[in-house]
């Protein structure tokens, strides 16, 4: 009868005691396994059981957790963490060094809660002391070397599963702050780049947009004063209709392109002075409704910022009446005509005709049916056309109304 090999026998306690002969295997009563004998290490090398197998891959054994705090120790180094919560879930990191300098583990979210991975204390993950998110969809690789950690982007999960399913950032969600991926040419690498800086960066340099539409509640900014805006109505057009406007080959200032209104003026006095006329307008109107406290003829001059004009008049006016007609030439220290004690309405227009010459043509009516009717050339003027005066020549006073409008 053959003679049965004895092996040796201990408890964990024991083995931890000892040093394991080199090439003997001794049985661990306590954890069920064998350890083999190098003659150097206490206890000899533990030998993983068959049931415990792991082939060797990466992530052989998952680890599930639905829980909303968990925590990540050495045991977990080959596995797939998996968390499955519709909201928040939270892997807390043991230590760097407690994990171990071959530390590494998959994480992957499966669900649509935020799942965080909370490094120790003070230690880093990537160079940053922050915790890390895995978007719903996604995973990632983190690596330990026993005093920081680093992470590997799954590809595959990045570009397409986790982008398809991500929720939708739309309206107020999306932040200015907000970071989209993008590939940099010029470094030949994965960048990021944030939202402001993106539509900021369409605009930095010269570029056209092919086919761009905008909806009415685009709006221009000022650059120095954000709070001063440009909007776009466009309720008046009508459905299905595209209007189109045309821009000349010329500067527009849309300021200028409707006749302003200086104001109306209560006539009072011998003689008042209308200002505030823009240096560059090309053609003025004075309305009047005018009266003088005694018949007298009323005079009307110009002037520019130096003053009024007193001479450089000349031109022609008719007076018509029930019976009479009567026509001569005008002053050349004003443009004048008849007057009545009663307001009677009068319209002057003033054209520029070239540099500070300007033509004058209007009428007035007084005593009815009697109406003034002029033509005059104003010349003289060393400055920009400022101001108009309207005057009795007399001791006789106005009353009354007058308006000044302008068109550039």
């Amino acid at each position: 009868m053959a003679t049965p090999i004895s092996q040796l026998k201990a408890s964990a306690a024991e083995l931890a005691a000892r040093i394991v002969g080199a090439g003997l295997l001794v049985w661990n009563e306590t954890t069920k396994r064998w350890h083999g004998g190098d003659g150097v290490t206490v206890g000899g090398v533990a030998m993983a059981r068959y049931d415990e197998r792991n082939d060797g891959a990466l992530g052989y054994v998952q680890r599930v957790e639905t829980d909303a705090i968990n925590h990540v120790d050495a045991s977990d180094s080959g596995k797939v963490i998996i968390g499955n919560r519709a909201t928040a879930i939270t892997f807390n990191l043991a230590s760097a060094a407690t994990l171990g300098a071959g530390f590494v583990a998959i994480f992957k979210n499966i669900n649509t809660g935020a799942m965080t991975i909370v490094p120790d204390g003070v230690e880093e993950i990537d160079g940053g002391n922050a915790a890390i998110t895995v978007p719903n969809g996604t995973s990632l690789i983190l690596k330990g070397n026993g005093t920081h950690f680093r992470t590997y982007l799954s590809n595959v999960d990045v570009t397409g599963i986790a982008i398809n399913g991500a929720p939708a950032l739309i309206g107020a969600n999306l932040a200015d702050t907000d970071k989209l991926g993008v590939y940099d040419a010029s470094a030949a690498g994965l960048a990021s780049i944030v939202v402001s800086e993106l539509v900021a960066g369409i605009f930095k340099t010269a570029r056209k947009i092919t086919n761009a539409y905008f909806l009415s509640s685009f709006r221009l900014w000022d650059a120095a004063d954000a709070t001063k805006g440009l909007a776009f109505s466009l309720t008046g057009i009508s459905t299905a209709t595209v209007r189109t406007i045309t821009m000349p080959d010329a500067d527009i200032d849309l300021g200028k392109l409707s006749l302003k209104n200086g104001g109306l003026i209560a006539l009072s006095g011998t003689s008042i002075e209308l200002t505030g006329i823009p240096a560059d307008v090309q053609r003025v109107f004075l309305d009047l409704s005018v009266a003088a406290s005694v018949a007298a003829a009323l005079e009307l001059t110009i002037g520019d910022s130096s003053g009024i004009l007193t001479s450089g008049y000349s031109g022609t006016r008719s007076a018509v009446g029930a019976s009479t007609v009567g026509s001569g030439n005008l002053l050349s220290t004003a443009i004048t005509w008849t007057s009545s004690t009663s307001q009677h309405p009068g319209l002057f227009v003033f054209t520029r005709q070239s540099g500070n010459l300007w033509k004058v043509s209007g009428s007035c009516s007084y005593s009815a049916p009697g109406i003034n009717l002029l033509n005059a050339m104003c010349s003289g003027l060393t400055g920009p056309l400022s101001r108009i005066k309207l005057s009795t020549g007399s001791a006789a006073t106005l009353s009354g109304t007058a308006k000044v409008w302008w068109e550039f």
